[in-house]
């Protein structure tokens, strides 16, 4: 570690931060944007406790680092180790089938660094984007056994509550009240369907 952090030889401080890289996405499965920033922030902590007296790199130390890191990325991707699309698409897939709604599933796909719109949800999973909501409100009310999934009778008082969780998943209005109009044999069958045609 101390090579990357001290040496002025350009090829080793890149070899080192390549080794870096290659060591966290055998653990991780992550986005090139989260990467950068993990190993950005792993060579500056380091950098800290190593100079008590001199904490902050130089800029010049700083930008080796940002160069050696942007060429170390581009060769994790060239070889199919990185792949900012496929990481997209099975964090959507499964987050779609814990049930969560299509702006928190927005939200979190921009949280793990894929900022770009075209790893937003409905254009990654070649779907109807109502098809996923429903399917989202199913899984979600199938697994809080709300609705036709509840083991007991529901009085107007429950159905508001649950109306509310609903809601504050961030899930559209309109399609919440379609989905609750359907019968249990309804549910299940969209949820097969689906499944069957995403390979979930």
């Amino acid at each position: 570690m101390q090579e990357i952090i001290s040496d002025i030889n350009v090829e080793r401080n890149y070899q080192a931060i390549k080794s870096m890289a290659f060591r966290y996405l055998a653990r991780y499965s992550t986005s090139s944007a989260n990467l950068h920033k993990f190993l950005l922030k792993k060579l500056k902590d380091y950098h800290r406790k190593q100079n008590i007296d001199a904490p902050l790199p130089p800029e010049s130390l700083i930008q080796q680092w940002e160069e050696n890191i942007a060429k170390a990325i581009n060769h994790l991707e060239n070889l199919g180790y990185l792949n900012d699309l496929s990481y997209a698409q099975y964090t959507a897939k499964k987050l779609v089938k814990q049930g969560k709604s299509k702006v928190i599933i927005n939200l979190k796909l921009k949280e793990k660094g894929l900022e770009n719109n075209k790893y937003q949800l409905n254009n990654i999973i070649h779907e109807e984007p109502d098809n996923i909501e429903i399917y989202s409100i199913i899984k979600f009310i199938k697994k809080k056994k709300f609705a036709v999934f509840s083991i007991k009778e529901i009085d107007e008082k429950a159905q508001q509550k649950q109306l509310a969780s609903l809601y504050r998943q961030g899930f559209d209005s309109n399609i919440i009240k379609t989905v609750l109009k359907w019968s249990l044999e309804e549910m299940l069958e969209f949820l097969h369907s689906f499944e069957q045609s995403n390979n979930l």
